[in-house]
């Protein structure tokens, strides 16, 4: 039971109710509640309770809410116990990691970790604050493409691939659309130029975050989602979340992150890796909880084992990242391949979208691209 002078009443959740107090006799309250941040909650019922504390026994009032936390004991009952608030030395933190001033770094990061474990949690996330509109050129007409067969080495995977994403809520299977578009079996990598920011600011360590299946985590509007439908050997399916490989997919998804970090320091994020930062490990710290405290309210996940954290150099959109500066390129970013020769232009078009970007890879200054941009 936590206590707040600054409540009211006393406050019993509801699902401890349905677990403890379901056969209690209870009673319809007319009391409307509001937080202080000016929201209206209606209790579901009042509860009269037999109360003993020390030397003191009362019939006390608890109103049952819907919302999730501990018993909340309010100015009600505080003006009918009398407590020994000589006994009462500690008042509990949210937070762990300030209950000790000599919490180390590390103590302060787990403690942190466990606090939104939910945000690491081995399932899709789902933005909760809105869903994706899909959004036609003016004009458009209805596009119904035959579905390609995979290769054979690659259908069972294709199929496991599309249970996979159907029993996840991604997919649902339809038995007519007006469009579709049939399904290339490619890498994960889609070849997307990333612009990288300069993250010499005075950061010593960083932190990199994964975002678990990005795009997944933002659900389609219900008119939206007859346009992404897909044809595939096992029939029609229709996305119920954003996908990647439409054009507005990076645009909406990098919006809505740039709206849930909105006003945050030393954070950066471009598609689905996040980097935090600080002057020193306070800071760093206080950012990174600042982080993980928005991705819990909007319902977004992380993919605990890619994420990376206090490392003092890290690779970020293909750049390592470090205190002292920011290198180009790993080395894991390849050139254009030597197969790219005059010979088998007419496959380029095709060969391109499968080969990773190298940020800041100059084309003038490689003799490799030149031949082909002479043809």
């Amino acid at each position: 039971m936590e206590l707040d002078t600054g409540s009211a009443v006393s406050i019993l959740p509801y699902d401890m109710f349905l677990e403890r107090f379901r056969d209690k006799k209870f009673a319809k309250t007319t009391t409307v509640l509001k937080t202080y941040t000016g929201e209206l909650i209606v209790p579901v019922c009042c509860l009269t309770m037999q109360v003993e504390y020390l030397d003191q026994s009362c019939l006390l009032p608890l109103h049952v809410v819907q919302t999730k936390g501990s018993v909340l004991m309010g100015r009600d009952w505080l003006y009918k116990l009398r407590l020994k608030w000589k006994t009462i030395k500690l008042l509990k933190s949210s937070d762990p990691s300030h209950c000790n001033p000599r919490t180390t770094t590390q103590e302060k990061l787990k403690n942190l970790l466990d606090t939104y474990a939910e945000v690491f949690e081995d399932k899709l996330g789902t933005f909760k604050s809105a869903k994706a509109r899909i959004t036609l050129k003016e004009g458009s007409q209805p596009q119904f493409r035959k579905t390609r067969q995979a290769p054979y080495s690659l259908r069972p995977k294709v199929e496991e691939e599309l249970k996979r994403l159907q029993g996840e809520g991604i997919l649902s299977k339809v038995e007519w659309s007006d469009w579709a578009t049939p399904i290339v079996p490619v890498p994960k990598q889609d070849g997307s130029v990333r612009i990288c920011g300069d993250f010499k600011g005075g950061g010593k360590k960083f932190s990199k975050i994964d975002l678990r299946l990005a795009y997944h985590q933002i659900e389609l509007e219900e008119e939206s989602k007859k346009y992404l439908t897909i044809n595939t050997p096992m029939g029609l399916f229709q996305y119920n979340r954003l996908v990647f490989g439409i054009t507005s997919a990076p645009n909406i998804w990098q919006r809505t992150i740039d709206q849930i970090l909105e006003g945050t320091s030393g954070i950066s994020c471009i598609l689905d890796d996040m980097i935090v930062t600080g002057k020193s490990d306070a800071e760093h710290i206080a950012n990174l909880k600042e982080v993980l405290r928005r991705l819990h309210h909007h319902g977004l996940r992380a993919n605990k084992s890619k994420c990376e954290f206090f490392k003092e150099k890290i690779t970020f959109c293909g750049h390592d990242i470090n205190s002292d500066r920011q290198d180009s390129c790993n080395g894991e970013c390849p050139s254009p391949p030597e197969c790219c020769r005059g010979t088998l232009l007419p496959v380029i078009g095709e060969l391109l979208p499968q080969i990773p970007a190298k940020p800041c890879y100059n084309p003038a200054s490689d003799a490799k691209l030149q031949l082909v941009a002479q043809n």
